[in-house]
């Protein structure tokens, strides 16, 4: 990927401007805007800076540390930028504006996306990197990069480590997740051996339907009769109150009781015994519809008894029916139980073996990394060594072996910009674009031109903030950003 031109439209301090770029390229600030105490105008707040961030914005619709809304320039209601590249022999343009919006162009065709999410996705596959992937390795810079060595040894020996982990991860999720299955399914767990069977289902919730129904109608069979019994009996005692009630009459005649008085009455109590022949035949009588009553209510209970015996029968068929459905269901749930246990160690043994190689992998892959890194630092008398002992990397400058704090801040910064480098080169990225916000401005003249050559022999593309730099460097881009009255310009 080569990015040709970007076009900035109120984008921060630029109004107006079209900045084409090269492979190698140096950018150069002068403020007109602020004079310094020596009566040299600053370099700060030129607008050197919002070119990367035009970039960074342009590919990844973000910017470290900026709120979106503060990349428009003042004044104005929305920002644009263009950025014209080159990828896989096709011309792309990318149009993002502020507020959001998104359009990509292939060869002058307009992609269609969904949502601006998928878009961004869309770019990021074409880049092979996320935004916080480019911050981490393709940014250079003080305050707005990640710089791995300034984390320290421990954050460092983290993030190398999980850089190259992250190639097994997946590996080792697919391993265990193989290995749960065949935990889960081992037939060892199956609870239910039951031989499985769709038409021995079917037959069973068939003939538990007609059951449920014959259990309906034998329950409402049984409360029928249940009433009828009932009906008897209260009518027996019925009958057996009435019965009551004459005996207490005959009983009170007999004794002269007062019907209306309740007491004792001499002059309508009889002089001989009182004739209750009447009344005993009525008794009599009841007595006899009592009996004809209790011979019906014993067969009706009888009757009774066979309903409620039926009742319960089918009762206790529709509960073993449902339990041996509901075993037959339950058995089928173990149907995909068919691991043994040599199926689990066979997966067990082999993120064993993968845990292993990682290890193996991970140590050859810092080699390739040592090796990497200490070719690009080739003839500047600076070189590393990774270790697995508590340091983690050892540096050797010019024989004298250091920790990373006794370098000079010029000397990190240079070894941290070396660091970002060699990992990319090391994921086999060799090429993209590089942003040097004045991540570089602690190196010398000397160390920085040495830098310059060995970026030139990279196919990586790079935009350089770098001030009072020797115009006399052969091919690089010199970009001059001029502030003048709050506008920046190219000159």
């Amino acid at each position: 990927m080569v990015i040709k031109s970007i076009k900035l439209t109120n984008f921060q301090l630029f109004k107006d401007q079209v900045i084409n770029l090269d492979r190698i390229n140096l950018i150069a600030g002068l403020n007109c805007d602020s004079l310094e105490e020596n009566g040299i105008y600053s370099s700060n707040g030129s607008g050197k800076s919002t070119i990367l961030n035009a970039i960074l914005f342009g590919l990844f619709g973000e910017v470290t540390e900026v709120n979106l809304k503060d990349l428009i320039r003042i004044g104005t209601k929305e920002a644009e930028v263009s950025v014209v590249l080159s990828h896989n022999n096709k011309n792309i343009i990318i149009s993002r504006k502020i507020p959001a919006a998104l359009s990509i162009r292939e060869d002058g065709k307009l992609l269609q996306f969904n949502t601006a999410t998928i878009a961004q996705k869309y770019l990021n596959d074409l880049f092979g990197s996320d935004f916080l992937h480019y911050r981490t390795y393709n940014l250079i810079d003080n305050k707005k990069g990640i710089n791995l060595l300034d984390l320290g040894i421990t954050p460092l020996r983290k993030s190398l480590m999980d850089f190259v982990n992250q190639q097994f991860i997946t590996i080792r999720q697919s391993l265990l997740a193989k290995k749960l299955e065949r935990e889960t399914y081992n037939v060892n767990k199956r609870l239910y051996t039951f031989h499985l069977s769709t038409k021995r289902q079917t037959l069973l919730e068939t003939g538990l339907l007609k059951l449920q129904e014959e259990l309906t109608s034998a329950k409402k069979d049984y409360e029928d009769q249940y009433r009828v019994v009932g009906n008897y009996k209260s009518e027996i005692s019925s009958r057996e109150k009435i019965i009551y009630y004459k005996n207490q009459e005959m009983k009170k005649a007999e004794e002269g009781i007062c019907p209306i008085l309740k007491t004792k009455c001499e002059k309508i109590a009889p002089k001989n015994k009182p004739n209750t022949l009447g009344m005993t035949k009525e008794i009599d009588i009841i007595k006899g519809e009592i009996t004809e009553i209790n011979n019906l209510l014993k067969s009706e209970e009888s009757c009774m008894q066979n309903c409620n015996d039926l009742y319960e029968s089918i009762q206790k068929r529709v509960q073993r029916t449902k339990e041996y459905l509901m075993k037959l269901k339950e058995a089928q749930k173990f149907a995909a139980y068919k691991y043994t246990k040599e199926d689990v160690q066979l997966y067990a043994d082999s993120v064993k073996i993968l845990d292993s190689f990682s290890s193996y992998y991970i140590t050859e892959w810092l080699s390739n990394l040592q090796i990497i890194i200490n070719d690009l630092l080739k003839g500047l008398n600076l070189s590393v060594e990774f270790s697995v002992e508590k340091d983690f990397i050892k540096i050797n400058n010019a024989g004298q072996e250091l920790n990373y704090s006794q370098l000079s801040s010029g000397q990190k910064k240079f070894l941290g910009t070396i660091f970002k480098i060699g990992i990319l080169l090391q994921e086999g990225i060799n090429e993209g674009i590089l942003l040097f916000d004045e991540g570089l401005g602690d190196i010398d003249k000397i160390n920085f031109y040495k830098l310059i050559e060995i970026l030139k022999g990279l196919n990586f593309q790079c935009v350089i903030i770098y001030q009072n730099v020797d115009k006399a460097i052969q091919d690089v881009n010199f970009i001059n950003v001029e502030r003048k009255e709050g506008i920046s310009t190219i000159k």
